[in-house]
């Protein structure tokens, strides 16, 4: 997956790594990627996460998917 750019649309993911307590994420939920900032690792995403924020988190822990714009607006309301 190649790191984002202010031209994509925002992506969604599914986190497929493991439960941890001390990450704010849950195993097989539906993440928006934020767009990258410079500086982060071309190998982590910028998730927005269960804290409403956005941290970068390892690529290997997601999986990329596509929405239709119905559940892409859904997302990005909820």
């Amino acid at each position: 997956m190649k790191p984002s750019s202010t031209k994509d649309k925002p992506r969604f993911v599914v986190y497929v790594g493991p439960a941890d307590a001390e990450v704010d994420l849950e195993p097989m939920k539906i993440y928006r990627v934020a767009h990258s900032e410079p500086g982060d690792p071309t190998d982590y995403l910028r998730v927005i996460d269960e804290s409403g924020e956005s941290y970068l988190y390892p690529q290997s822990q997601f999986e990329p998917i596509t929405v239709s714009q119905r559940v892409e607006a859904a997302l990005k309301a909820g």
